[in-house]
């Protein structure tokens, strides 16, 4: 008969665990699949014992007794993947001696130690953990000053963090992201974007610019550097973001409101307001988490013109829903909604030549993003094997307005482009996840979607339409990933994405009808190899071979006539070497280079006279290395730095582009960086005060590539201060952005229809100092 307590019947086979508190019966649920073993309860009414967080690299044993801890409970070993939950008998005791009155909680201190958590990549689509992940990738924990500092309420925050990371700086929801230099363009059009963009398991973005969702109430942030065409299938040439939101807990209430007022140097002022419930439905079964937020962003641009004071007001709002139901057995219910919507009262450029922050123009440009996404995703577990599959519908309406009087001899004359987009998605995959990141994975993925693109010019009041174009796509894919060991010390990775695409255009014109273009198809092969080696010392060295693919469209050549672009495609080989995390360890190294070819590239691009089109500009290739580092110098002070350097060209230019020759590709720097340190100090017996500062440098780089827009911008520093004090259920933020107040180009464009004269730019946000309060209950 076996015997209560540990033992070492199984001892030597480890596996990662990472099992959420809660309920006693789900959480061995969770164990078993994770750790390939069966754990059996002596008494079903044990299931509703709550049991604490459980997260590491342990064998089987040793995740039951720490799940256990503090619960009356042990365990009996049955076999060697077999495991009973009893009551342990409890001895009697001599009565204690009499309590004294206890004193007030104090909240944890910086140097306390923790049980090191592990980190796990949950974009790999297997949970892989962090120290066996063959990649260049960033996990980010968000903390509760992210979502509330001036200026910065979306996709800002990670840019800010990762240099690795860029963006054009149009406005709010106008941006398009880029990473490890993989840019096709400074503009917007019909182009799929290169970084694919995830909330969850669900994809946010096609073809439109960053939904820039604010990230209130988000857990953690991971971005994969790099193409992902294997995983992630079109549009994720340069890499993936994935934001996962924090999950609505079942076993109990929870609120947080947060608000705060901001000063802007020579603009408005901004305010910002958000709350987040959290509410049980079914103790330890389901839940609700609701978030809603308000936020303005004062203008700070003038325009002489029309005599008007910061015109570039924007007013962001929205609200996420999400219900989580876990009805047992294995089985996991995930359904959401998101909504958001973005307004700008007008651009946000100056123009030189004028005094700072002015620029002149006869109308106003407003800006307005309309985004809605419907999520479900359904989870079952047998041991190590997880089934997940995820549905997903987007809607994404944008509506841009330029003044386009350059046209009509100064009188005022409006270009407006609506784009409406319609994306249905699902994808369904079998994986399972084995020790030291050995496992595997395999998946189909159904997409279908359109978008239309409305435009006008004209008088302001109503511009008259010219030429729509209508885009259409779906795609059936196959993909699959094998990681599996070769030696002790070294693993490899084989996968594949096979993809059959149909896709197809239409030009609109009232006044010349044309023939929809006929339904065009591609098939793509995408294969990834890496290779994994652990020489010790807590160091991961790692190789990669990576590949990423979009489909051609259709697109607007001028006023009245369209012309198809082709599917362009990236390959990357990446070297890598990765020790410790900054987290845990006193300090953490991550270094990576890469080098991409990409072929017939698709950019979105604008006329002489200001137009946009997409065309096919070449062949290009992008050289890059990226380092980062962490040291956790004392208990209270961490300092972080990291730089990339970046040499990109258009090696085989179109023959329409054949004067761009071995021009950089535009909007990336060739280097940038940032420093960080970040200090913690407990004040008095329950209070927490941190402070942290930042600087981030980003060199100079080039609007576009051609003569007309070979514009440079960069070469600027922006510095930001952030302090909080935490004590009991409230805090107090006060942060500050643009320290020295610096007035630099960041973007040279914000007109297409004047931006050939080279004399746009868009400034830093001038210094601004924002006071919040929160609470939580």
């Amino acid at each position: 008969m076996a015997a209560l307590a540990p033992a070492s019947v199984h001892a030597a086979e480890t596996h990662r665990f990472a099992i959420a508190a809660g309920r006693l019966d789900q959480a061995i649920l969770d164990l078993g699949r994770q750790g390939g073993v069966s754990v059996a309860l002596a008494d079903p009414a044990m299931g509703e014992i709550r049991v604490r967080r459980v997260a590491g690299t342990m064998d089987a044993e040793t995740a039951l007794a720490r799940l256990l801890r503090g619960t009356g409970l042990g365990v009996t070993i049955i076999d060697a993947r077999s495991f009973r939950i009893v009551r342990v008998p409890v001895r009697a005791r001599p009565a204690p001696p009499p309590r004294r009155p206890a004193p007030r909680p104090a909240i944890p201190r910086p140097g306390d130690p923790a049980p090191p958590e592990e980190i796990i990549v949950t974009a790999s689509k297997r949970d892989t953990a962090l120290a066996d992940y063959p990649a260049a990738v960033t996990v980010m924990r968000l903390d509760d000053s992210f979502a509330g500092a001036p200026g910065q309420h979306g996709s800002d925050v990670i840019v800010r963090q990762l240099p690795s990371v860029n963006s054009t700086n149009l406005g709010p929801g106008r941006n398009k992201l880029f990473i490890r230099g993989v840019a096709d363009s400074s503009f917007t059009g019909p182009t799929q974007a290169t970084v694919g963009q995830y909330f969850g398991y669900a994809r946010l973005n096609y073809n439109a610019p960053d939904p820039d969702i604010a990230l209130y109430d988000i857990d953690k942030i991971e971005v994969l550097e790099g193409p992902q065409g294997t995983l992630y299938g079109a549009g994720s040439l340069g890499g993936i973001i994935r934001i996962d939101p924090a999950k609505p807990d079942s076993g109990g209430f929870a609120a947080r409101m947060q608000a705060g007022y901001a000063l802007t140097q020579h603009g408005a002022d901004s305010h910002d307001a958000a709350a987040t419930l959290n509410l049980p439905l079914l103790t330890d079964r389901a839940a609700l988490r609701v978030v809603g937020y308000h936020r303005i962003d004062g203008g700070y641009i003038d325009d002489s013109a029309r005599g008007l004071s910061d015109v570039n007001r924007s007013r962001i709002f929205g609200g996420r829903a999400a219900l989580r139901v876990t009805p047992g057995d294995g089985w996991t219910i995930d359904a959401g909604w998101v909504r958001q919507d973005i307004q700008t009262r007008d651009g946000q450029y100056s123009e030189a030549g004028l005094p700072d922050l002015t620029r002149q123009s006869l109308i106003a440009q407003p800006f307005d993003n309309d985004y809605s996404l419907l999520y479900a995703t359904v989870e079952k577990s047998w041991g190590p094997l997880v089934l997940r599959s995820t549905g997903a519908i987007v809607s994404h309406d944008l509506a841009n307005r330029f003044d386009a009087s350059a046209l009509g001899g100064g009188s005022p004359l409006a270009f407006t482009q609506d784009i409406a987009i319609r994306q249905h998605a699902n994808e369904t995959t079998l994986s399972r996840q084995g020790a030291h990141g050995h496992g595997w994975i395999a998946g189909i993925s159904i997409t279908d979607g359109k978008d239309r693109t409305r435009r006008a010019l004209g008088d302001p009041a109503a511009p008259a339409p010219i030429a729509d174009i209508l885009n259409e796509r779906s795609e059936v894919a196959l993909f699959g990933e094998w990681t599996f060991g070769l030696a002790p010390r070294l693993s490899a990775s084989l996968g594949g994405r096979y993809a059959h695409t149909r896709f197809s255009g239409e030009l609109i014109d009232p006044a010349n009808p044309n023939p929809p273009e006929p339904r065009r198809a591609v098939d793509y092969f995408v294969p990834a190899v890496a290779l994994r080696w652990k020489p010790g010392g807590g160091w991961l060295i790692y190789g990669r071979y990576q590949e990423g693919f979009r489909p051609g469209g259709l697109s607007v050549s001028s006023p009245g006539s369209a012309v198809a672009f082709q599917s362009d495609t990236i390959a990357t080989f990446e070297l890598g070497a990765r020790r410790g995390s900054p987290d845990h360890d006193p300090l953490s190294v991550a270094l990576s280079g890469s080098y991409a070819r990409w072929e017939s590239i698709q950019a979105d691009l604008v006329d002489a006279q200001g137009f946009p089109y997409t065309d096919n500009i070449g062949n290009g290739s992008i050289l890059g290395f990226s380092a980062s580092a962490t040291w956790n110098a004392t208990p209270s002070l961490r300092l972080d730095g990291s730089a990339f350097l970046n040499h990109s060209s258009l090696t085989q230019a179109a023959p329409a582009y054949a004067r761009a020759e071995d021009n950089d590709l535009p909007n990336i720097a060739q280097w940038g960086a940032r420093v960080g340190a970040r200090w913690v100090q407990i004040v008095g017996a329950d209070a927490r005060l941190s402070i942290a500062a930042d600087a981030r440098y980003v060199g100079k780089s080039y609007l576009g590539v051609g003569n007309l827009l070979d514009i440079s911008q960069g070469r600027y520093v922006d510095t930001a201060l952030n302090l909080r004090l935490e004590r009991g259920r409230f805090g107090f933020a006060l942060g500050v952005t643009n320290l020295f107040n610096a007035d630099r180009n960041r973007f040279s464009y914000g007109n297409p229809f004047t931006v050939v004269a080279g004399r746009q730019e868009t400034p830093l946000r001038p210094r601004t100092v924002r006071i919040g309060l929160d609470a939580a209950f």
